[in-house]
Protein backbone atom coordinates (compact mmCIF):
# COMPACT_ATOMS: atom_id res chain seq x y z
CA UNK A 1 0.00 0.00 0.00
CA UNK A 2 1.16 3.54 -0.71
CA UNK A 3 0.20 7.10 0.13
CA UNK A 4 -0.42 9.91 -2.35
CA UNK A 5 -1.14 13.64 -2.44
CA UNK A 6 -4.00 14.85 -4.59
CA UNK A 7 -5.07 18.46 -5.20
CA UNK A 8 -8.72 19.50 -4.99
CA UNK A 9 -10.01 22.79 -6.39
CA UNK A 10 -12.13 24.08 -9.22
CA UNK A 11 -15.76 23.91 -8.09
CA UNK A 12 -14.73 22.92 -4.56
CA UNK A 13 -13.73 24.75 -1.43
CA UNK A 14 -12.40 22.50 1.35
CA UNK A 15 -15.71 22.72 3.23
CA UNK A 16 -17.75 21.96 0.13
CA UNK A 17 -15.61 18.96 -0.78
CA UNK A 18 -15.79 17.50 2.74
CA UNK A 19 -19.58 17.92 2.90
CA UNK A 20 -20.07 16.16 -0.44
CA UNK A 21 -17.55 13.41 0.33
CA UNK A 22 -19.21 12.63 3.66
CA UNK A 23 -22.54 12.17 1.85
CA UNK A 24 -21.41 10.47 -1.36
CA UNK A 25 -17.84 9.32 -0.88
CA UNK A 26 -14.89 10.53 -2.95
CA UNK A 27 -14.70 10.04 -6.71
CA UNK A 28 -11.80 11.48 -8.74
CA UNK A 29 -11.19 11.17 -12.47
CA UNK A 30 -7.88 9.54 -13.38
CA UNK A 31 -6.05 8.57 -16.58
CA UNK A 32 -5.64 4.80 -17.11
CA UNK A 33 -1.84 5.11 -17.07
CA UNK A 34 -2.02 6.79 -13.65
CA UNK A 35 -4.67 4.38 -12.34
CA UNK A 36 -2.28 1.49 -13.00
CA UNK A 37 0.22 3.00 -10.53
CA UNK A 38 -2.41 3.01 -7.76
CA UNK A 39 -3.69 0.10 -5.67
CA UNK A 40 -6.83 -0.77 -3.77
CA UNK A 41 -6.14 0.32 -0.21
CA UNK A 42 -3.81 3.20 -1.06
CA UNK A 43 -4.27 6.30 1.09
CA UNK A 44 -4.81 9.67 -0.58
CA UNK A 45 -4.13 12.93 1.28
CA UNK A 46 -6.29 15.73 -0.13
CA UNK A 47 -4.70 19.15 -0.64
CA UNK A 48 -6.40 22.47 -1.26
CA UNK A 49 -5.69 24.28 -4.50
CA UNK A 50 -5.78 27.99 -5.22
CA UNK A 51 -5.44 29.53 -1.75
CA UNK A 52 -1.79 30.57 -1.82
CA UNK A 53 -0.56 28.25 0.93
CA UNK A 54 -0.96 24.51 0.33
CA UNK A 55 -2.66 22.62 3.16
CA UNK A 56 -3.74 19.03 3.67
CA UNK A 57 -7.33 18.83 4.90
CA UNK A 58 -8.61 15.24 4.60
CA UNK A 59 -7.83 11.68 3.48
CA UNK A 60 -9.59 8.84 1.71
CA UNK A 61 -8.66 5.25 0.93
CA UNK A 62 -9.06 3.89 -2.59
CA UNK A 63 -11.54 1.02 -2.66
CA UNK A 64 -13.37 1.45 -5.97
CA UNK A 65 -12.71 1.92 -9.66
CA UNK A 66 -15.56 3.58 -11.54
CA UNK A 67 -15.94 2.86 -15.25
CA UNK A 68 -18.35 4.16 -17.88
CA UNK A 69 -21.17 1.95 -19.15
CA UNK A 70 -20.62 -1.24 -21.14
CA UNK A 71 -16.88 -1.40 -20.40
CA UNK A 72 -17.69 -2.10 -16.75
CA UNK A 73 -20.09 -4.87 -17.83
CA UNK A 74 -17.41 -6.44 -20.05
CA UNK A 75 -14.81 -6.43 -17.28
CA UNK A 76 -17.26 -7.48 -14.57
CA UNK A 77 -18.40 -10.44 -16.69
CA UNK A 78 -14.78 -11.52 -17.31
CA UNK A 79 -13.89 -11.38 -13.61
CA UNK A 80 -17.05 -13.28 -12.62
CA UNK A 81 -16.22 -16.01 -15.16
CA UNK A 82 -12.72 -16.24 -13.66
CA UNK A 83 -14.21 -16.56 -10.16
CA UNK A 84 -12.65 -13.26 -9.08
CA UNK A 85 -15.76 -11.12 -8.68
CA UNK A 86 -19.42 -11.19 -7.73
CA UNK A 87 -22.11 -8.75 -8.79
CA UNK A 88 -24.15 -6.59 -6.45
CA UNK A 89 -26.90 -4.18 -7.42
CA UNK A 90 -24.89 -1.67 -5.38
CA UNK A 91 -27.37 1.17 -5.64
CA UNK A 92 -28.06 0.50 -9.31
CA UNK A 93 -30.35 3.11 -10.84
CA UNK A 94 -29.43 5.81 -8.32
CA UNK A 95 -28.67 9.20 -9.87
CA UNK A 96 -25.72 11.00 -8.28
CA UNK A 97 -25.22 14.75 -8.58
CA UNK A 98 -21.87 16.23 -7.57
CA UNK A 99 -20.50 19.73 -7.93
CA UNK A 100 -18.18 18.50 -10.69
CA UNK A 101 -20.59 16.24 -12.58
CA UNK A 102 -23.48 13.80 -12.51
CA UNK A 103 -24.07 10.14 -13.37
CA UNK A 104 -26.33 7.13 -12.82
CA UNK A 105 -24.97 4.08 -10.98
CA UNK A 106 -25.41 0.91 -13.03
CA UNK A 107 -24.18 -1.69 -10.55
CA UNK A 108 -21.15 -2.91 -8.59
CA UNK A 109 -18.82 -5.89 -8.79
CA UNK A 110 -16.85 -6.80 -5.66
CA UNK A 111 -13.51 -7.93 -7.03
CA UNK A 112 -10.60 -10.07 -5.92
CA UNK A 113 -8.01 -8.60 -8.27
CA UNK A 114 -5.36 -5.90 -8.18
CA UNK A 115 -6.35 -2.45 -9.41
CA UNK A 116 -3.81 -2.48 -12.24
CA UNK A 117 -5.22 -5.82 -13.44
CA UNK A 118 -8.73 -4.39 -13.56
CA UNK A 119 -7.49 -1.31 -15.44
CA UNK A 120 -5.73 -3.56 -17.96
CA UNK A 121 -9.02 -5.39 -18.58
CA UNK A 122 -10.82 -2.07 -19.01
CA UNK A 123 -8.25 -0.92 -21.57
CA UNK A 124 -8.53 -4.21 -23.48
CA UNK A 125 -12.33 -3.93 -23.55
CA UNK A 126 -12.08 -0.30 -24.70
CA UNK A 127 -9.71 -1.26 -27.52
CA UNK A 128 -12.05 -4.04 -28.66
CA UNK A 129 -15.00 -1.63 -28.69
CA UNK A 130 -13.03 1.19 -30.28
CA UNK A 131 -13.81 3.63 -27.46
CA UNK A 132 -11.83 5.62 -24.91
CA UNK A 133 -11.69 4.29 -21.33
CA UNK A 134 -12.87 6.89 -18.82
CA UNK A 135 -12.00 6.03 -15.23
CA UNK A 136 -12.44 7.39 -11.73
CA UNK A 137 -11.04 6.10 -8.45
CA UNK A 138 -12.69 6.69 -5.13
CA UNK A 139 -13.55 5.56 -1.67
CA UNK A 140 -14.82 6.71 1.70
CA UNK A 141 -13.46 9.76 3.46
CA UNK A 142 -11.40 8.26 6.29
CA UNK A 143 -10.11 11.38 7.99
CA UNK A 144 -10.90 15.08 8.21
CA UNK A 145 -8.11 17.11 9.80
CA UNK A 146 -9.13 19.14 12.86
CA UNK A 147 -7.05 21.95 11.39
CA UNK A 148 -5.65 21.97 7.82
CA UNK A 149 -1.93 21.11 7.92
CA UNK A 150 0.41 23.53 6.10
CA UNK A 151 2.85 21.74 3.77
CA UNK A 152 6.33 23.25 3.55
CA UNK A 153 7.61 22.92 0.92
CA UNK A 154 4.39 22.24 -0.98
CA UNK A 155 4.25 19.51 -3.64
CA UNK A 156 4.40 20.89 -7.17
CA UNK A 157 0.86 21.29 -8.49
CA UNK A 158 -0.41 18.64 -10.88
CA UNK A 159 -3.85 17.19 -11.57
CA UNK A 160 -2.97 13.58 -10.84
CA UNK A 161 -1.69 11.68 -7.81
CA UNK A 162 1.65 12.65 -6.31
CA UNK A 163 3.61 10.00 -4.37
CA UNK A 164 4.54 10.96 -0.83
CA UNK A 165 6.37 9.25 2.01
CA UNK A 166 4.17 7.12 4.21
CA UNK A 167 4.23 7.27 7.99
CA UNK A 168 4.21 3.51 8.54
CA UNK A 169 3.13 0.19 7.04
CA UNK A 170 -0.49 -0.90 7.04
CA UNK A 171 -2.66 -3.63 5.58
CA UNK A 172 -5.81 -3.19 3.52
CA UNK A 173 -8.71 -5.33 4.70
CA UNK A 174 -11.51 -3.52 2.86
CA UNK A 175 -13.58 -4.75 -0.07
CA UNK A 176 -12.40 -3.66 -3.52
CA UNK A 177 -15.00 -2.88 -6.15
CA UNK A 178 -15.66 -2.03 -9.78
CA UNK A 179 -18.58 0.39 -10.23
CA UNK A 180 -20.50 0.97 -13.45
CA UNK A 181 -21.78 4.47 -14.20
CA UNK A 182 -24.02 5.59 -17.05
CA UNK A 183 -24.80 8.98 -18.61
CA UNK A 184 -21.83 10.72 -17.03
CA UNK A 185 -21.89 14.49 -17.53
CA UNK A 186 -18.89 16.51 -16.48
CA UNK A 187 -19.82 19.96 -15.34
CA UNK A 188 -18.26 22.73 -17.37
CA UNK A 189 -17.23 26.05 -15.86
CA UNK A 190 -19.93 27.60 -17.99
CA UNK A 191 -23.48 26.93 -16.81
CA UNK A 192 -25.39 24.31 -18.80
CA UNK A 193 -29.03 23.51 -19.29
CA UNK A 194 -29.18 20.33 -17.24
CA UNK A 195 -29.71 19.21 -13.65
CA UNK A 196 -26.37 20.73 -12.62
CA UNK A 197 -27.64 24.21 -13.37
CA UNK A 198 -28.96 24.41 -9.82
CA UNK A 199 -25.62 23.49 -8.25
CA UNK A 200 -23.77 26.37 -6.56
CA UNK A 201 -20.11 27.07 -7.28
CA UNK A 202 -17.51 26.69 -4.52
CA UNK A 203 -17.75 29.26 -1.77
Amino acid sequence: MARWYHYVGGFYSMAKFIEEAQRLGVTRRVAPTVAKTLAYGDRVVLLNWGTGNVTAFAEFRIDKLTVDGSLAEDVGRTLVQEGRAHFSDGGGGAFVVRACGSYEIGGTWHVDAALDEVVDLVQQAAQERGVKAKLMVGGKLTRVFDEPALLQPPPSFQRGFIPCEDDGSFEYDGEASLVQVNHYQRRARKERHDIQLALPLAV
